[in-house]
């Protein structure tokens, strides 16, 4: 994220193409939506607010993409699961029981 100058502040729009970019030139394909509201915000602020925003927001996206990549590992161990699950209901191996009963 870049200085405060006050036409980096503002999302560019050519109305020709429909085209919207934030300052940085990344596109933004609307302008009432939660992070274009919020980029617009982080903007205004000082550089060093900016970059600690930014910071957070990295992080933030490095954790999801983590998660995701773990969750993907996951699902052969998944399966395995509800299958012996299944497997052992099959057999008469499993006892329903109220929460009374736990």
């Amino acid at each position: 994220m870049r200085g405060t100058n006050a036409s980096q502040n503002q999302i560019l729009v050519n109305s020709e193409k429909g085209e919207r970019r934030c300052p940085l030139g990344c596109y933004v394909q609307n302008t009432d939506d939660t992070a274009s509201k919020a980029l617009s915000k982080v903007y205004k602020l000082p550089p060093e607010e900016q970059n600690a925003i930014a910071a957070i927001i990295l992080e933030e996206l490095e954790d999801e993409r983590q998660w995701q990549e773990v969750f993907a590992e996951s699902q052969d161990k998944l399966a395995q699961l509800a299958h012996k699950v299944r497997a052992d209901i099959k057999a008469g191996h499993i006892k329903k029981m109220d929460i009374d009963e736990l």
